[in-house]
């Protein structure tokens, strides 16, 4: 399996990672009080959770498929059903 995927899932996750920690901080040092509350901050922070939480999932199915040797189409569960 290529490398590419993982490379791109993972430059994803520091992207959105980085905006995580670099918004809030960006307002907590750069803008004053009166400012703070003129930019919705949390309005950020969840869209940039649920990008993650997907990207950490596609992630880890492309580390499984790297890891077996087989391609992401061919992961099956092995659990009964």
């Amino acid at each position: 399996m290529s490398e590419g995927p993982i490379i791109v899932v993972r430059f994803g996750l520091f992207a959105i990672e980085g905006l995580q920690f670099g918004v809030p901080l960006f307002g907590l040092y750069v803008l004053r009080a009166p400012e703070r509350g003129q930019i919705p901050f949390r309005a950020w922070l969840i869209p940039l959770s649920l990008c993650a939480a997907g990207l950490i999932i596609v992630g880890f199915a492309l580390l499984l498929a790297s890891m077996s040797g087989r391609s992401i189409d061919g992961l099956t569960s092995s659990l009964p059903v």
